[in-house]
């Protein structure tokens, strides 16, 4: 095992091409000093542990001004400025989750935000949440792929087209071709994907060309098969990540848990950076609780390519 020199604390494990990808989070010395005699300036956060054990690590201050520096970067492509109405449409705990009737959403009144909460989307709550986006008309409307999915399915199942954002954003979840499809002819605008993590060590963003492009000024990711080596283009492999951002919990060679293929493509946008044919971001199969029942999706590579999902109810 070698340690960093020039940080102190900071563990690698292996060297050169033999280095073995970092499973959990080490601890630097400036970790010590940001938690002890600045803890102002970090917050505590976990990641949700889907792929195993939630890790629980400290983020800076400065990191979160810089994600949120690149957050708005990414929206300019898509042409909107800080100040614009923005509808969020995520797994915020806004409102009490017994509340049975609206409102479903909360102001934040800083970043001219409408956050609504994805927990209360219902059949019977949907024709409030169709309500306030028409009133609200949000220039950006950005969230969950499933549940902008099922906004979009009930303004299209009710003839609702009304609702005139400028762009949608989606995250946290694989977006499939099926939902992109509908929000594009549902809300008349592009749909781009952003891909990031709680642990702020990766920034995979859509253009407007279609291309998803990694951002090596936010951080260093590898693309790794399943045999250790480098994927190459069309390969699917796990993406290892090296954060720029993050004093509080410097992550070194982290394991997502999410896998991609790299493309060879060069995009017309003109952008650097190298892209991304495919974020693969869900294991094969996943249950969901949802007003519908208990929800199995399985979904195979194959099915992301085609845009096919398999349900089966328990």
């Amino acid at each position: 095992m070698l340690r960093c020199a020039e940080i102190p604390g900071i563990l690698l494990i292996g060297a050169g091409h033999a280095l073995h990808a970092l499973a959990a989070f080490v601890h630097s010395v400036v970790d010590q000093d940001l938690r002890l005699q600045r803890p102002d300036h970090v917050v505590h956060v976990h990641t949700s542990g889907t792929t195993g054990k939630a890790l629980h690590l400290w983020i800076s201050k400065e990191c979160w001004e810089r994600e949120y520096a690149f957050r708005q970067l990414h929206r300019s492509w898509g042409g909107i400025d800080i100040g614009d109405r923005i509808a969020t449409i995520a797994g915020h705990p806004v409102v009490p989750m017994d509340r049975t009737s609206p409102p479903f959403w909360r102001e934040n009144w800083a970043e001219n935000q409408l956050i609504f909460s994805s927990q209360h989307i219902t059949p019977e709550n949907l024709k409030y949440y169709a309500e306030k986006l028409n009133q609200f008309q949000p220039e950006l409307l950005h969230g969950y792929p499933s549940s902008l999915y099922l906004i979009a399915l009930y303004l299209n199942s009710e003839g609702i087209y009304t609702i005139k954002p400028k762009v949608v954003f989606t995250h946290s979840e694989s977006l499939l071709y099926y939902q992109r499809e509908l929000l594009e002819n549902v809300f008349s605008c592009k749909v781009y994907n952003w891909y990031g993590n709680t642990e702020m060590v990766a920034n995979i963003v859509e253009c407007e060309a279609g291309n998803l492009h990694v951002k090596l000024e936010h951080s260093i990711i590898e693309i790794i098969r399943s045999d250790g080596q480098p994927a190459r283009p069309g390969e699917i492999g796990e993406l290892i990540c090296t954060g720029f951002g993050n004093y509080a919990t410097p992550l070194i060679r982290y394991r997502v848990g999410d896998t991609v293929i790299p493309s060879d493509s060069v995009c017309p946008c003109g952008r650097s950076g190298p892209l991304i044919e495919k974020i693969i971001q869900c294991p094969p199969a996943m249950w969901f609780q949802t007003f519908m029942g208990n929800i199995n999706l399985d979904v195979s590579l194959h099915d992301l390519d085609d845009g096919l999902v398999f349900f089966g109810s328990s």
